[in-house]
């Protein structure tokens, strides 16, 4: 297929995929690399480049390629998921968050980014002043974009959680 299509990105994310579940990660960035070149903003470039630096176990490179593709698209959850899973310990996994926060305010969403932020969140929390923090990001969320009724949801939610209904 790749040699009918080499000039598709998406194909070659697929295959660097394969090539890096196969062990051969010279060879899985140099497809990367070409489907960089193809669409070097897309967020997907940089969720299969986060998947392929993982598995070669470049945790470092792997979060900041998360990072990137986060910032082109926050409503993606399993990357954010990623970002909070590799992120080691509680100060790196706050500091994931807070840069998931800073993207929900950043850039326009449909809602997904934001259930996912909310649901690690909890994950993390370990002070009763972290779900009161995490109340007031979602008021300010949803002063920002009345127009979500996920934001709507989570606001009632985390009323519920602090006892606050």
């Amino acid at each position: 297929m790749l040699e009918e299509c080499d000039r598709d990105a998406w194909a070659l994310r697929q295959r660097a995929l394969v090539l890096a579940e196969r062990k051969q990660f010279e060879e899985a960035f140099v497809d990367l690399k070409k489907a960089a070149a193809l669409e070097p903003e897309h967020p997907w470039y940089f969720a299969v480049l986060a998947q392929v630096n993982k598995r070669a176990d470049r945790t470092d490179e792997s979060l900041t390629a998360l990072r990137q593709a986060l910032q082109r698209n926050i409503d993606q959850e399993p990357l954010i998921a990623e970002l909070v899973a590799l992120s080691r310990g509680r100060a790196e996994k706050r500091a994931a968050l807070q840069f998931i926060r800073d993207q929900l305010h950043r850039q326009p969403h449909t809602g997904e980014g934001l259930v996912a932020f909310v649901g690690h969140s909890h994950q993390v929390a370990s002070d009763p002043d972290d779900h009161t923090e995490l109340l007031t990001t979602l008021e300010q969320i949803l002063d920002e974009r009345p127009d979500l009724w996920h934001a709507w949801s989570l606001v009632i939610q985390q009323l519920a959680v602090l006892m606050r209904l």
